[in-house]
């Protein structure tokens, strides 16, 4: 996934714009296209800031300061990344701190695939 976007890819010349953007709308809403955001321009690489920034997305779906897994796998098949997140703590307190889907929805758009996010108890049950 990330061999298709490099931080030289995103340009020299637009560097600064692209930075810009990234920081801009790594939270809220993400403009559809080009046109209705005012940070880009014409030859600034969109699709793949869009592809990045769905990746930090992801990421920030995934942590938290009140609950750190202590393991998170991902593996990517042809249509799915899966991401198993094992956790010490109640599976249900897991699922309210790190089950942010809305925020896998632009790497789901951009790359074509499902995110499916998984919470498995690492401590056996008695």
């Amino acid at each position: 996934m990330l061999r298709a976007i490099s931080v030289g890819s995103v340009g020299r010349r637009g560097g600064r714009r692209g930075a810009a953007y990234l920081v801009r709308f790594h939270r809220g809403p993400v403009p559809a296209c080009l046109q209705d955001q005012d940070i880009l321009l014409a030859g600034d690489k969109h699709r793949k800031l869009r592809i990045l920034l769905g990746i930090l997305r992801t990421s920030d779906a995934l942590d938290s300061r009140r609950l750190v897994p202590t393991a998170i796998i991902m593996k990517l098949g042809p249509r799915k990344l899966r991401i198993n997140c094992l956790v010490e703590s109640s599976l249900k307190e897991a699922k309210r701190r790190l089950g942010g889907c809305r925020k896998f929805a632009l790497l789901e758009s951009e790359m074509g695939f499902a995110v499916k996010l998984q919470f498995r108890d690492l401590l056996p049950t008695a």
